[in-house]
């Protein structure tokens, strides 16, 4: 096969920790690995803890000076000399396609005009399904401001747009004409659940695991999740156990919520993979409350390991599986937690890995990455610079 060139451009990349990040490295990383592909990824410096140029998994990262206009909003320092040394670099990878990701983040607009200028084809991957939701009115103002002119400039000057799910098409709609194509996301298939064992922290045996993994920030109302469990009586009867993995601003304050609720609930912080990949598919529960999502990776993931899982009917989420381990719920409600937590113990021992073959099909990796050289294999060969279309 032919090696396909590619220049990723990411506002955060790790060890800044979002799913838009991992997202972008994983795609790197097993893009590298397969051997037709050549990868570089341009992020800004401000959670890197490395500087200018570093390899990592067989790819080049290449590191800009920037500094936050406001929080997760990050913006290039234009004149500093390690920002000029950068962009010349770019220049000299000869890459056939320039790609950025999700339309909010400055760093699109700017790339997209750097693609123009150097005429390399440049290809946008959307990930949002909404307006963002930020906690001030004023700051939402500004964001949807943005959407509609910066935001829209990247959906109509791109020359090609991917779409991450159907419930992310669906919000693009509003800002463009272009025909639209969605590749739903590749993820790694991890362990199954077995029910044979139980950690020192799932140690009773007739203990229900309910566990949430997750950034602990509003839009993840995690806090309904630990009201719902406080007040349902259909849940209080079961002997449950609701874990909390993840951190964020909103750590300290949910802790003193759970105090209060005096239920069993232990907060785990921020967890690696491997720690993830030992001790969720001991869980018997999965809760997203989350009120916005463009298609969520760990709803896919957690279904392989054969949970039960609670989520809100957003964005891409019902585009996962219509079997009966998955859950949907309505967003905002501690009531609609409760009813569907108490459907979830009914059935959790004759449901659960009903999911599993469709999603391993449906989001098995090497046929995303398969999909993915085939239509930039295309893009290519047509030599596409400056044809503003979708496929």
């Amino acid at each position: 096969m032919k090696k396909i060139n590619v220049v990723q451009f990411a506002a955060y990349f790790p060890p800044h920790k979002w799913g838009y990040e991992t997202h972008a490295y994983q795609r790197a990383k097993h893009w590298t690995k397969e051997g037709f592909w050549k990868i570089t990824t341009v992020t800004f410096s401000v959670w890197q803890i490395q500087k200018g140029v570093y390899s990592i998994d067989g790819f080049e990262v290449l590191v800009l000076p920037a500094f936050e206009i406001i929080s997760t909003f990050p913006f290039p320092k234009f004149r500093h000399k390690d920002f000029r040394a950068i962009i010349k670099k770019i220049k000299t990878l000869n890459a056939d396609i320039y790609q950025t990701r999700t339309r909010f983040f400055v760093s699109s607009i700017i790339w997209g005009v750097l693609a123009k200028l150097h005429k390399k084809t440049w290809i946008h991957i959307e990930h949002g399904v909404d307006y963002i939701k930020l906690n001030a009115w004023w700051k939402n103002s500004i964001a949807r401001l943005y959407d509609q002119t910066l935001g829209r400039m990247v959906f109509t000057r791109s020359n090609y747009v991917f779409w991450l799910s159907h419930g992310c098409r669906r919000f693009a709609e509003k800002f463009t004409k272009k025909e639209i194509s969605v590749i739903h996301r590749g993820v790694e298939f991890i362990p199954e659940h077995n029910d044979s064992k139980k950690s020192q922290t799932t140690d009773k045996k007739n203990e229900i695991n309910v566990v949430f993994v997750g950034r602990l920030v509003k839009l993840k109302w995690v806090d309904l999740i630990i009201e719902a469990i406080g007040n349902s009586q259909n849940v209080n009867k079961s002997n449950i156990h609701l874990h909390i993995i993840g951190d964020g601003e909103e750590r300290k304050k949910l802790e003193r919520q759970a105090k209060q609720t005096k239920k069993l609930i232990t907060f785990h912080g921020f967890q690696s993979k491997s720690f993830l990949e030992q001790f969720l598919p001991q869980m018997d529960i999965w809760i997203n409350a989350s009120y916005q999502e463009w298609l969520p990776t760990s709803v896919v993931e957690w279904l392989m390991s054969k949970l039960i899982m609670i989520a809100t009917n957003v964005g891409g989420t019902p585009e996962i599986s219509d079997k009966e381990d998955l859950i949907l719920i309505k967003p905002w409600s501690t009531q609609e937690i409760q009813k569907a937590l108490a459907k979830a113990i009914k059935i959790m021992k004759t449901k659960k890995g009903k999911s599993l073959k469709s999603v391993r099909e449906n989001f098995s990796r090497s046929k995303n990455i398969q999909t993915y050289y085939n239509k930039y294999q295309e893009i290519v060969t047509k030599g596409s610079c400056g044809n503003q279309q979708t496929i």
